[in-house]
C-alpha cells in the first residue's frame, strides 16, 4: 500500500530540514524522515481510519449521483432469507459482483433511463430520490423490477418470488441489445437468479 503523508507542523519540518540543506535527499535519508515522522505521529497510509472516515464523509450526494459513466458504485450479490436479519450461516455472498460501469449501460445506454438532475445543498434528499425513483419507473415501464435499481449506492432486495420475474426481464433485454458492458452485468444478474431460484433465497443487492 503507498503511503501518504499528512501535513507537518512548522516547528517538525523545521527539525528535519537543518539535516537536509539545500540538497535533494537520497533514499536512505527519506527513510530515515518517514521513520521520524511515523514516531511523531504524523504519517498515514490510505487504509488508517483517518482518511476512511474523511472518504466517507465526503461522498455527498452530488458526487455519488450524477449519473455518470464512473466506475465506482455498483452491487454486491447476496443470497439472503431475510435482508432485515443478515445472517452469516445462511446468507451467501455470490463471486461475482454488478459494477457501476455495467449498471450505467444497461439503465442509461441500454434502457434509455434519464441521467438525473445533480443533487444540490439546499434540495431534499428523500424528495430528490423520489423524483430520480418516479422518472426510472415512467422510462422503463415494462421492467419494474430492475427500475428499483434506482442508484448503485442504494441497496435493493428482491423477494424469492419476484426473483422469477427479474430473471425473465434481464432475459428479454439480453436479446435484445448488443451492447457488451450491459451484457456483462445483466448475465450477472441472470446467474444471480438462478442462484436464488435453486436455494429459494431472496436476492439482495448491496450497494458497494
Amino acid at each position: 500500500m503507498r503511503r501518504l503523508p499528512a501535513m507537518r507542523a512548522s516547528n517538525e519540518i523545521s527539525e528535519i530540514r537543518p539535516q537536509m540543506g539545500n540538497k535533494h535527499p537520497s533514499d536512505l535519508e527519506l527513510s530515515k524522515i518517514v521513520e521520524e515522522a511515523q514516531e511523531m505521529g504524523s504519517y498515514r497510509t490510505l487504509d488508517s481510519p483517518e482518511f476512511k472516515i474523511k472518504a466517507e464523509t465526503e461522498r455527498q450526494p452530488s458526487q455519488l449521483k450524477t449519473g455518470g459513466k464512473s466506475l465506482g458504485g455498483g452491487y454486491d450479490l447476496i443470497l439472503v432469507r431475510d435482508h432485515t436479519l443478515l445472517n452469516e450461516q445462511t446468507n451467501r455472498r455470490l463471486e461475482t459482483a454488478f459494477y457501476g460501469s455495467e449498471w450505467s449501460a444497461l439503465f442509461f445506454d441500454v434502457l434509455g433511463c434519464p441521467k438525473p438532475r445533480p443533487y444540490l445543498p439546499e434540495d431534499d434528499i428523500d424528495a430528490w430520490m423520489e423524483k430520480r425513483k418516479l422518472n426510472f419507473q415512467l422510462a422503463i415501464p415494462d421492467y419494474p423490477l430492475l427500475a428499483r435499481m434506482v442508484d448503485p449506492y442504494s441497496d435493493v432486495w428482491y423477494l424469492p418470488q419476484e426473483v422469477p420475474d427479474l430473471r425473465s426481464e434481464c432475459v428479454t433485454i439480453t436479446a435484445r441489445t448488443k451492447d457488451p458492458t450491459a451484457l456483462e452485468g445483466l448475465h450477472k444478474l441472470i446467474f444471480a437468479c438462478d442462484k436464488s431460484l435453486e436455494t429459494g433465497l431472496g436476492l439482495f443487492l448491496v450497494s458497494d
